[in-house]
């Protein structure tokens, strides 16, 4: 339950950000942060993370709904005591969520953060809730890697009383 807590503060600190840029930055301005490097850039995107899947708002927040609902069924309903997989189960479905409300509200999400490697900016324009999806993921697979490598413990059978574990 206390994992809600993340996904809530995620959320929150998503909405809050995208916020603070609308009421603060012209639609394509450019506000470098790091010349050459980081630039705030309020950007409207029809699409999903990093501007993929253009023009498919309905079908992507069809999408969130599902997997922010899942994801709370299984955090609520069935917890388990590994807190990386937890924390990036909540920051997955903080980052849906975070989308969804402005495809809701707007029509579109708010994107903010433009990476640039010496002056080109390629990259796709970003926002926490995309951050957040991307962080989750890193965790949920992080969670995997170490519980593939841990030794398994015995297990035990609930018939012999001579079981060991």
């Amino acid at each position: 339950m206390a994992y809600l807590g993340w996904l809530v503060a995620v959320l929150a600190l998503d909405q809050a950000s995208k916020w603070l840029v609308m009421t603060n930055i012209e639609l394509y301005e450019k506000i470098p942060l790091l010349p050459r490097w980081l630039n705030l850039t309020l950007w409207h995107n029809s699409g999903g993370a990093f501007g993929i899947f253009q023009d498919q708002g309905m079908w992507l927040a069809s999408v969130a709904v599902l997997v922010s609902a899942g994801i709370v069924v299984l955090l609520v309903r069935y917890p388990r005591p590994q807190w990386v997989l937890n924390v990036g189960l909540a920051c997955i479905a903080a980052g849906a969520l975070g989308n969804l409300i402005d495809r809701i509200r707007l029509g579109h999400v708010v994107d903010f953060v433009q990476v640039c490697f010496d002056g080109l900016c390629a990259f796709p324009v970003f926002n926490v809730a995309d951050s957040a999806i991307v962080v989750g993921t890193a965790l949920i697979l992080w969670s995997w890697m170490r519980q593939k490598k841990a030794p398994s413990a015995p297990l035990e059978d609930p018939y012999n009383e001579h079981s060991i574990g």
